[in-house]
């Protein structure tokens, strides 16, 4: 099985992200992939995300495309009340509109091989020793007046960690569901989903 994959397009930043996407369909063409993945991080805004998947759907690629959305992918921007999880909602419909199987809504199985998916989410085990920094202070997302933007955007029901926590048991969920029905696992994420162990 041929296998492709591309994340951080974020066709929405310039008009030369943007204009990559017809020569990406071109190359994923030629590859002959049977599965092609796109990890996240296409645009902040719908319309844009949407304009992206539908390009790939219009190019009547034969093979199966797979989407798991990224941290800006959920950023909360078009009105005050839409949350990141009504946004990863939305994103799932709109892969289905536009010809692909959203990961983080159900795993996916092609020739005895599971795909599972998740956004994942950062809970700061990552961060270097080497940093004196608390798990509060990376909670603030600021230092020296610069503030990361998922502090303003990325407008979640809980904390980081309960949010790395939670996609961390539904990854857990995915693979066990499909574990006993395939001979291997290709786990898809935009972020690592914490130090937690997984039931390989």
């Amino acid at each position: 099985m041929k296998i492709g994959l591309i994340s951080d397009l974020h066709t929405d930043v310039t008009l030369f992200n943007k204009a990559l996407v017809p020569h990406l369909i071109e190359a994923v063409k030629t590859a002959e992939f049977d599965v092609f993945v796109l990890a996240g991080d296409l645009a902040r805004h719908l319309v844009q995300l949407s304009e992206t998947l539908n390009a790939f759907h219009l190019a009547d690629l034969t093979c199966q495309k797979l989407f798991v959305p990224g941290n800006h992918d959920i950023w909360a921007t078009e009105t005050t009340d839409v949350t990141s999880e009504l946004k990863c909602e939305i994103i799932s419909k709109l892969c289905h509109e536009c010809g692909f199987h959203p990961l983080m809504e159900a795993p996916f199985i092609k020739e005895g091989i599971g795909f599972c998916g998740t956004i994942g989410w950062y809970d700061y085990s990552f961060a270097p020793d080497g940093y004196d920094f608390s798990d509060a202070e990376y909670a603030e997302k600021t230092l020296m007046g610069a503030v990361w933007n998922d502090k303003r955007y990325a407008k979640w029901s809980d904390t980081d960690c309960a949010i790395a926590r939670r996609f961390q048991v539904d990854l857990e969920t995915q693979i066990a569901t499909v574990r006993n029905d395939v001979s291997r696992i290709i786990v898809v994420t935009h972020h690592v989903p914490g130090v937690y162990p997984i039931p390989w």
